[in-house]
């Protein structure tokens, strides 16, 4: 992920933490929406709730890398124009 955009390791990891963590929420409420029960024999056990974190988790590590990589593009655009 290029967050190297930041001043300093700390402030990069902050934001890496941020992001992941601001991306699994997201990702958990987007997933609230699938009627699990048409796709699993029961949606409303344990492994079922397993299973929609895992897909959480990739979904989020999927949008922090969109993120990172439409920052890392974002600043080169910005050494198109110097």
């Amino acid at each position: 992920m290029p967050l190297e955009l930041l001043p300093s390791t700390g402030a990069s990891g902050a934001l890496a933490v941020a992001m992941l963590l601001f991306a699994l929420v997201i990702a958990w409420y987007a997933l609230g929406q699938v009627k699990w029960g048409l796709f699993l024999r029961d949606g409303g056990t344990p492994q079922a709730k397993v299973l929609r974190l895992l897909l959480s988790v990739a979904l989020a590590w999927t949008l922090v890398q969109f993120i990172g990589a439409y920052m890392f593009a974002w600043r080169l655009l910005k050494d198109l124009f110097r």
